[in-house]
């Protein structure tokens, strides 16, 4: 059971995981090639789990949005 739960929520993850990741890393490269800043892996990590907080929140809103819808 915990293996259903658990490929059902890398699912949902894997793809704006590495989409942010991605666009981190592209720009740390770019701050390197273009000398425009320090490229730092710090950076990197600290983005890649900023984007796994957001789209968590971002979940979790649109589950409690969807199950409490406003009544007018």
């Amino acid at each position: 059971m915990f293996c259903c739960l658990f490929s059902i929520y890398t699912r949902i993850y894997t793809e704006p995981f590495f989409l942010g990741v991605l666009s981190s890393v592209t720009i740390e490269i770019l701050q390197f090639l273009l000398m425009t800043g320090v490229s730092d892996i710090d950076d990197v990590f600290f983005n890649a789990c900023g984007v796994l907080l957001g789209y968590g929140l971002y979940f979790l809103l649109g589950q409690i949005c969807v199950k409490n819808p406003n009544k007018d």
